[in-house]
């Protein structure tokens, strides 16, 4: 009889060991998934704030706002990146690309993170490098 339960009992911790094994990458695979949703929405609300800053400023004659862009969104390392003439800029990363609206008046140029003065001048919106905000 105890011969038995002890048998039973080794079944029972290599069946929980095995399901426990089994668990462990999908527990893996959702924290990644978590890991990318939360990328996601940084790069969507950096772009959003991004594009309303510009709009405001080819808005507004004389308008200038000092903006601190962080060095990482998220986890993710970036520069932004501007065609003048295109009504579309770009977060540029090492394996992604994401792009959001904007002015087509902002001037060709890639901002790498760091203080800045937005503004228009002659009728095109360019970035200043500022020491401090």
């Amino acid at each position: 009889m105890r011969s038995q339960l002890s048998l039973e009992f080794y079944n029972s911790l290599i069946l929980m060991s095995l399901a426990l094994a089994l668990l462990i990458p999908i527990f893996s695979f959702l924290q990644e998934s978590i890991k990318f949703e939360s990328d996601a929405q940084v790069l969507e609300a950096f772009a959003s704030k991004i594009s309303t800053m510009l709009y405001q400023v080819n808005l507004e004659n004389g308008l200038e706002v000092k903006v601190l862009l962080p060095k990482k969104l998220g986890s993710l390392d970036y520069n932004l990146s501007f065609i003048y003439g295109k009504n579309i800029g770009f977060i540029v990363g090492k394996n992604f690309q994401y792009s959001f609206p904007c002015p087509p008046n902002v001037n060709n140029t890639t901002i790498t993170p760091g203080s800045y003065i937005i503004k228009k001048e002659s009728g095109v919106i360019s970035f200043y490098e500022s020491s401090s905000i």
